[in-house]
């Protein structure tokens, strides 16, 4: 779109042109140039990944280019034999310098090659040439460059409070620790904070944050609880584990990171072998590492196949004195042969695809395994039914003097407690359900067994919060206690990597899947 020349911004008279090159096809003949010449250069980018050694082109990426390419030059060519009205530029806006590295090669490309399409575009033409396309979440717009005609119709849906995924109590310094993959940070609250009705929310002592932090989607949460330090695991794009040290706080550098498979989602430490044990969604398996486990280091032994019972693995926890590992799983299944594969976008990590046709969707279940399992090995126990009430079960925790099992139920609102649960299998009902209007459980999805302190804590996804309850706590009980981080009404949007958007005319509302 060729901008007016009227009221510039930087105060300045763009030179005359000639009456040809002021033309509409001199100007739409030179888009296709500098499109063109992009779309080389996008060619390069999507033909040779510059991590992978120079190797030949993946066919995927030869039909992008392709279609890119061959769509581009027809549209543009097109445009030159249909004549268009005139058009006024509306609104500028510069490319926002920090949106995250979401799923990029490792290894950065060649100077000589452009960043990408638009900077190419960018650098030939001039930044008032540039499409208003991306604005930052919390950034104001900036201004524009030409005169605004209208007011731009837009606005940004986004939740500016934190949602937390995981809970954790440092019980040597009374210290709670609560996992935000809204806001992509760690927050360290007292132990003893409590929001009171009227306040807008409690401030935490410490955040971790920032882009050194390597934080990103993150839900799995371990508290080492000898020197105090952070375990996180990210469960999207970031594909790691990072551990800080207890006093951590800021923009701070890791002091170590797992690279860790795509999906993974939750994690627990076997501190009698240190080892540690780690969920991984799609295709579901249990990674065992070294707890010292750090970069590219490999499990040392793994859970996986169709015996095994795994079917979308999220939460996870170990019974250190029965030497029991308990999982919660969500019910989609599949089977996988492993004889195909595909790169993964991070770092080529290796993929196997499921067989056609096999896919299931089970009821919720809790599979139980020995500390000691590995391979395709069958659990020792399920539970599994309606009447275990589980739905959408994340983290999980057991009571290391009594082996109650907390769960925390998701979509039902409640934290199940099955008791007796090396011994319980099939379609077997909670001992007790904390459940109803009074207790502040909106879409639970961490939990904490205080033993010290015979509490039990619950992160909640739904609307900022933490609260904690005594630990035999049964039926609807109002919290003992309860930290928000948001106003007292307020209903998180629980967005995730949101990857489409639509819009339902007759009752004018946007749909929005996670």
């Amino acid at each position: 779109m060729v901008p007016s020349s009227a009221n510039n911004s930087r105060g300045t008279t763009p030179p005359a042109r000639t009456s040809f090159e002021a033309s509409p096809y001199f100007l739409r003949l030179r888009a296709i140039a500098l499109a063109l010449r992009a779309g080389s250069r996008f060619a390069v980018l999507a033909g040779t990944p510059p991590n992978l050694g120079g190797e030949l082109p993946h066919p995927i990426h030869q039909n992008m280019t392709k279609t890119f390419v061959g769509g581009l030059t027809l549209t543009l060519f097109l445009s030159i034999l249909v004549p268009s009205t005139p058009s006024r530029l509306v609104s500028i806006q510069r490319l926002p310098e920090e949106t995250g590295q979401m799923c990029g090669w490792e290894e950065p490309i060649a100077s000589s090659q452009p960043e990408n399409l638009f900077a190419s575009i960018q650098r030939e033409v001039g930044p008032s040439y540039a499409m208003a396309f991306l604005q930052q979440r919390g950034r104001d717009p900036l201004p524009a460059i030409n005169e605004v005609t209208r007011t731009p119709e837009f606005r940004t849906l986004a939740d500016t409070y934190p949602t937390y995924t995981s809970v954790g109590i440092n019980l040597a310094t009374d210290e709670v620790v609560l996992q935000d993959n809204n806001l992509w940070s760690t927050r360290v609250f007292n132990r003893l904070d409590s929001t009171p009705p009227g306040a807008e929310m409690t401030q935490p002592k410490r955040i971790i944050q920032g882009r050194n932090t390597h934080i990103q989607y993150n839900n799995g949460l371990y508290i080492d609880q000898k020197n105090g330090d952070i375990y996180s695991v990210e469960s999207d794009t970031g594909d790691r584990m990072v551990v800080f040290a207890r006093d951590a706080q800021g923009d701070v550098v890791p002091k170590r990171e797992l690279h860790t498979l795509h999906r993974s989602y939750a994690i627990a430490v076997d501190e009698d072998r240190l080892e540690l044990y780690m969920t991984v969604e799609y295709p579901p398996k249990i990674l065992v590492y070294r707890k010292e486990a750090e970069g590219d280091e490999q499990p040392i032994r793994m859970i996986k196949g169709d015996h095994t019972r795994l079917e979308t693995p999220h939460g996870i926890a170990i019974d250190a004195k029965n030497r029991l590992l308990f999982v919660t799983n969500w019910g989609q299944a599949m089977s996988f042969d492993g004889s195909e594969v595909m790169n993964g976008c991070c770092r080529n990590q290796v993929y196997e695809t499921g067989n056609l046709g096999s896919a299931t969707f089970n009821s919720p279940s809790i599979t139980v395994y020995s500390l000691d399992a590995t391979g395709d090995t069958p659990p020792l126990r399920v539970i599994q039914g309606d009447r275990t009430q589980l739905n959408w079960p994340s983290n999980l925790a057991v009571d290391a003097e009594t082996g109650d099992l907390y769960v925390a139920n998701d979509v039902n609102q409640s934290v199940l407690v099955f008791t007796g649960t090396t011994y319980q299998s099939g379609n077997v009902g909670p001992a007790r359900v904390i459940k109803g209007d009074k207790t502040g459980l909106t879409n639970p999805t961490g939990v904490f067994v205080d033993s010290k302190h015979q509490e039990l804590w619950v992160s909640n996804l739904g609307n900022s919060s933490a609260t904690v309850y005594p630990l035999r706590a049964n039926g609807n009980v109002p919290p003992l206690r309860i930290i928000r981080s948001a106003p007292r009404d307020h209903v998180s949007l629980t967005f995730g990597r949101t990857a489409a958007v639509t819009y339902d005319s007759k009752r004018q509302e946007i749909l929005v899947p996670n």
